[in-house]
């Protein structure tokens, strides 16, 4: 064994040919461990990464508050329009608000398919008529709740009082003086369609009025009632649920009337990519609240 030393390269690495003591060995255990090389450590390393994405994927939020052309245009489809509000309110949780909304959408059927004939129509005349009066909206009006009569004298009671509730904020007093502040001058009627004189302000701002349904902002405020109701900070949330309610409404309102000026696809048009921008607009706001 001694002449071995005189050639290391042929040195067996036996424990039991060496005289280092078992426990020095056990402690040392130079000769189990594996040295890996550097390099092949390193790509070890990236493989297990890679795949680790893969095993534990990352949460990305879906919402998008950037704009988004081909969104802004499908909103224009008043169906699309109002299943993107379903959607939206059941992807966050808000199944209440989900409930509701959908329910509205199928109450609207018959208006919102009455107003995407008009709309084609005039896409296939090439014919947008410039419309100087504005019918009151509703939120009874060309639904298939509307001019509903039962055998029950108190419940029609009931229902003609809701008929009667069923305004505008154009019909408040307040707003009417707002309005002549402008330079609003005496309005024309034409059954129960309104033209507003005066400059161009007076005209878009009463139009847009017209627009807005009081019954349908106070729906709209119950469903945001359950997420009030969650929220750790109550007031915070009731301001946030405030803004989204104003800039949806008035938004759609206000585009929608000055589109109304190219007819049925411009009311349209402007209707829904204006409610598009104000829940845009909302969450930008709330967002840094």
């Amino acid at each position: 064994m001694e002449v071995s030393k005189l050639y290391p390269q042929f040195q067996s690495n036996d424990r039991r040919q060496q005289n280092t003591s078992v426990g020095e060995d056990k402690r040392s255990g130079i000769d189990r461990r594996i040295n890996i090389d550097s390099n092949l450590r390193k790509d070890i390393k990236q493989v297990k990464d890679t795949f680790e994405a893969f095993r534990t994927p990352t949460y990305k939020d879906n919402k998008d508050d950037s704009l988004n052309i081909e969104s802004g245009a499908l909103s224009t489809i008043p169906f699309i329009r109002r299943f993107v509000g379903v959607q939206n309110a059941i992807y966050n949780h808000e199944y209440f608000k989900g409930f509701g909304k959908a329910l509205i959408q199928i109450i609207n059927v018959k208006g919102d398919w009455g107003d995407i004939k008009k709309a084609f129509g005039e896409i296939l005349k090439l014919d947008f008529k410039k419309h100087e009066y504005q019918r009151p909206f509703g939120f009874f009006r060309d639904t298939f709740l509307e001019n509903i009569q039962v055998k029950n004298p108190k419940l029609n009671a009931v229902i003609d009082k809701a008929y009667s509730l069923d305004k505008t904020l154009y019909d408040f007093i307040p707003v009417k003086k707002l309005l002549d502040k402008f330079g609003n001058k005496s309005p024309e009627y034409l059954g129960e369609s309104v033209k507003n004189n005066g400059n161009i302000i007076v005209k878009v701002l009463g139009r847009s009025f017209m627009r807005i349904p009081i019954l349908s902002s106070v729906f709209l405020g119950l469903f945001e009632i359950p997420a009030i109701c969650k929220a750790e900070n109550k007031n915070k949330q009731l301001i946030k649920s405030s803004i989204s309610i104003i800039s949806f409404i008035s938004c759609g309102a206000i585009l929608g009337a000055i589109g109304a000026y190219a007819g049925a696809f411009g009311s349209l048009a402007g209707l829904g990519i204006g409610s598009y921008l104000g829940n845009k607009l909302a969450n930008k706001i709330n967002s840094n609240l």
